[in-house]
């Protein structure tokens, strides 16, 4: 197996991009991408329900989306 590219993007409910977390190269199996829970310019989002965008840059694009809660 060789690695991928895996981005890892994260919006708000109105859709607008909050960050795109750098990309990086990993092999096929499970995933982990971190976030500290801070914006492109560093300060805390607020509580609440996010969106995020994985995607994969395998043979055929792959992009999964999801929804998570944001607590402090």
């Amino acid at each position: 197996t060789t690695a991928i590219e895996l981005s890892l993007e994260i919006y708000d409910l109105s859709g607008r991009l909050v960050i795109a977390l750098p990309t990086e190269p990993s092999i096929s199996g499970s995933f982990k991408h971190t976030w500290n829970g801070r914006d492109a310019v560093g300060n805390l989002v607020p509580p609440g329900t996010y969106l995020y965008r994985l995607l994969l840059d395998a043979e055929e694009n792959e992009e999964k989306v999801g929804v998570f809660a944001m607590v402090y």
